[in-house]
């Protein structure tokens, strides 16, 4: 796989270690492809964005793990053919079977926090895969972890359980998204442009899902909390530019302005965009952010756009349902679902043809 051509510069810390990111995994795939302008709003969009800013600490500003003094980053790893292979076992939850042999270089460590997390790139195999609850015991050079995922580079990043999926290997013990997805990686802001959708976190969701998720932890039914799987962006007629933001938060707020965030967790606080931990990743603290560094864009500058239908997961019509969505014929009707069994009238029929 092709890495970043761009150095690092950014600090002397950084110019003898390798970026840490495959230059365009799941290229051309649901992670990858920007929102167009004219991508369908919710018909709650209001609704679910005031709710998101009343429930959520900073007035529901989009906060970022991992910036100075946060411990919440994620640690990024890539492997070579000397890496050392584990034997990684679950004390909790499903993991996969490549689990069974990871390579995992020597210097990694997870996140120093209660999710002990870490992504792991591997060329090699053609993987990421992300560790969650990783302990690793020097005593016997050995790791567990409490669940985690995998998906494979050159597939579309699907989970092989979700529509559309191209690789069934894809999965593991989280709700849909992956490694690659669920951290802003400096390279890319470094290198000027992120090009894919990340995973954000809510303080609620609820206990629905919608494309490309296959469930969601949240335990909540009113349709303003939202679903996981929610694409929330940007508006586009957004000036970014008299936001008065830092060069890297200008990066990062034109990549959730292209390609949005999709809501993947609940944080039980704050709306949260995890950072990648340069520091527990050997290159040193990269980043020139703190906690608040996007507070600048508001709920006034933000949507929910419409990518998915509840009511139509792992039904044999989901796919001809998200299609009549993508070329715009069907917008369902109302909140979070097509309605599969409502009747049409002949005068609808004609309009949908």
């Amino acid at each position: 796989l092709a890495m970043l051509a761009a150095p690092m510069a950014a600090s002397d810390a950084s110019a003898s270690v390798p970026a840490t990111t495959p230059a365009d995994p799941f290229e051309s795939s649901y992670w990858t492809t920007p929102l167009e302008a004219n991508t369908p709003i919710h018909p709650l969009s209001q609704e679910i964005i005031d709710f998101m800013v009343a429930d959520n600490d900073l007035d529901g500003c989009i906060t970022l793990a991992g910036g100075e003094g946060n411990e919440w980053g994620m640690p990024i790893f890539t492997v070579d053919e000397d890496t050392p292979v584990h034997e990684v076992s679950s004390r909790k939850y499903y993991i996969p079977p490549e689990f069974a042999a990871l390579r995992i270089p020597d210097a990694a460590r997870p996140a120093e926090n209660s999710d002990g997390q870490l992504v792991i790139y591997d060329p090699i195999a053609g993987h990421v895969v992300e560790l969650s609850k990783a302990e690793y015991d020097s005593g016997d050079d050995s790791w567990s972890v409490g669940g985690g995922s995998i998906a494979y580079l050159d597939s579309n990043g699907l989970y092989a359980q979700v529509v559309g999926s191209d690789e069934p290997r894809n999965g593991g013990s989280y709700r849909g998204y992956n490694g690659a997805v669920a951290t802003v990686h400096y390279d890319e802001v470094a290198a000027g442009e992120i090009r894919r959708v990340h995973k954000v976190s809510v303080n609620n969701t609820n206990e629905g899902h919608i494309f490309p998720f296959k469930g969601s932890d949240g335990d909540h039914t009113d349709p303003v909390i939202p679903l996981q799987g929610a694409r929330i962006r940007i508006k586009p007629g957004v000036d970014l530019e008299s936001k008065g933001l830092t060069p890297q938060a200008l990066v990062i707020a034109r990549g959730l302005q292209e390609y949005g965030v999709v809501v993947g967790d609940t944080s039980g606080g704050a709306v949260v965009l995890t950072l990648e931990d340069t520091e527990r990743s050997g290159r040193g603290d990269l980043w020139d952010l703190d906690r608040k560094s996007l507070c600048a864009i508001t709920g006034d500058d933000l949507e929910v756009v419409l990518t998915g239908f509840a009511d139509v997961f792992e039904t044999t019509f989901e796919a001809d349902v998200l299609q009549l969505l993508d070329k715009r014929i069907t917008y369902g009707c109302g909140s979070w679902d097509f309605c599969p069994d409502q009747p049409i009238s002949r005068g609808q029929m004609a309009a949908f043809l």
